[in-house]
């Protein structure tokens, strides 16, 4: 509570009161000062998200993650109540599905949603990010390079 409060007189007005409270909670042990925090909390709330270059050129580049990340879009848009424990099931039986390690989807996945190789859990991000945003960020992402026989 103590650093949501120095979070929220920090940030100053603009930012819905919930939602800082859940960002606050997702990162309040990850990170060390306010800025970095509301370096955090730009994944959130920005509507253009400044994407690493490193992180894009490891996660992003691989011929075999457009495939996954489209089915992985595919599968968010179909879940109703866009929550953790759904989000969590969904993306879990993809991996399944595709018999490949929860880390081959879920770092592609990270970095075309927050731009970054590293934040808190992909499935508490998704879940305040919304369904909307989410997707929108994906379908960014996917037209970057489109299939070969589109």
């Amino acid at each position: 509570e103590k650093f949501t409060k120095a979070v929220t007189d920090f940030v100053k007005d603009g930012y819905d009161a919930e939602l800082l409270k859940k960002i606050s909670a997702l990162y309040h042990s990850r990170v060390k000062t306010l800025v970095e925090f509301r370096q955090e909390m730009e994944i959130f709330t920005s509507d253009e998200i400044q994407y690493n270059e490193e992180a894009v050129e490891k996660f992003l580049k691989k011929e075999e993650v457009l495939g996954i990340l489209r089915l992985t879009k595919e599968r968010l848009e179909a879940i109703k109540e866009f929550t953790v424990a759904n989000i969590e099931s969904g993306l879990r039986a993809v991996i399944s599905e595709l018999g490949i390690k929860g880390g081959d989807l879920i770092h592609p996945l990270r970095v075309a949603v927050t731009g970054k190789s590293v934040s808190a859990g992909i499935f508490e991000v998704l879940e305040i990010l919304g369904k909307e945003k989410t997707i929108n960020r994906l379908e960014k992402v996917l037209s970057w390079k489109k299939p070969e026989n589109s």
